[in-house]
């Protein structure tokens, strides 16, 4: 940092200083970041916006973004972090070309599922704030299938606070809007399912994932069809089905995978919270649990360790009343 003091953008790093800047980059202050992102910028970025056309590398910029959906993709956060803090990320920033507002955009979208993996959903610095600005900037380009994708973002978020009926008329509306993909409009009515079986009402849940499930299949959309099946597995456990719960839970780690933390703990989550139900099967449930936790706890999955203790505090209240 010292060295861009004295001599600005013009100093290139080595690979490995680069990889040790950018792990003390991703555990630094904001403030430092933002200092690092003007000492590398160019010097014709206008003071303000730091948004210029053509003031920025765009190809190296799509390269970061698509090294930190691949980082996020892993649960990487620190390194996608260091990813995004490289470029600017700013709302709606004056001056700005299209290129650069579209791929400004895409970082705000990235952060905001970074952030909402780490389980920050409320404040400045949260996921609700960069999915919000990510769509400002999709209305300004006139891009609706990102404004959509955005909306459905901002569902996730509201079921994820709590806000399950808001939540699932949000879902409900974007599981029939033509912005989006086909798989993105089964995978709101998935999250329709899972908002209003949360919220008790069980078999109108598993009517909508059954729905949302047979279209994955059609789509070939393998792990969706399988976090379907993990749903109807839980929508059953809800509604006391317990031999149907245990065969959806069955199919769904017959034929899914776990290559990244968060699908190691999602699966876990779901199959140990059905052996739970079953005295007989307590035991292996609570293994799984803890084996969750500890996975979510150690990767930085804020908001799925804590609903993991919140299943095990529930067990044990039930089991003590």
């Amino acid at each position: 940092m010292s060295k861009w003091e004295a001599a600005g953008a013009e100093i290139r790093l080595l690979p490995l200083s680069q990889q040790i800047l950018d792990t003390f980059l991703a555990r630094a202050q904001e403030t430092v970041r933002q200092r690092y992102r003007e000492l590398t910028a160019p010097a014709s970025t206008v003071a303000g916006t730091g948004l210029v056309p053509g003031a920025w590398d765009t190809e190296a910029w799509v390269d970061d973004l698509d090294r930190a959906l691949a980082a996020l993709a892993r649960q990487e956060f620190q390194a996608a972090a260091a990813l995004l803090g490289r470029w600017p990320t700013c709302r709606l920033p004056a001056g700005a070309d299209p290129t650069t507002l579209y791929l400004c955009g895409r970082g705000l979208s990235l952060l905001g599922d970074l952030r909402r993996d780490r389980g920050q959903l409320v404040g400045p610095a949260s996921a609700t704030v960069a999915y919000r600005q990510a769509r400002e900037i999709a209305v300004a380009l006139g891009a609706g299938r990102r404004v959509a994708q955005a909306e459905l973002a901002l569902a996730v978020i509201t079921e994820m606070r709590g806000s399950l009926l808001d939540a699932a008329r949000a879902y409900r509306r974007l599981a029939d809007d033509d912005r989006l993909t086909r798989r993105d409009r089964a995978r709101a009515l998935l999250w329709v399912g899972t908002a209003i079986d949360k919220h008790g009402e069980h078999d109108l849940a598993a009517r909508a994932i059954t729905t949302a499930t047979a279209e994955f299949e059609a789509l070939e959309e393998t792990g969706d069809w399988c976090v379907g099946r993990q749903k109807l597995a839980l929508a059953a456990r809800n509604a006391g089905r317990l031999d149907a719960a245990l065969r959806h839970i069955g199919q769904a780690v017959e034929y899914g995978v776990d290559e990244t933390p968060l699908q190691q703990v999602r699966l876990h989550t779901a199959r140990g919270h059905i052996l739970l139900t079953d005295a007989g099967t307590r035991n292996e449930g609570r293994r799984l649990l803890a084996a969750a936790e500890h996975t979510a706890t150690q990767h930085g999955l804020a908001h799925q360790a804590n609903a993991i203790r919140s299943i095990c505090s529930r067990s044990k209240e039930s089991r003590t009343a």
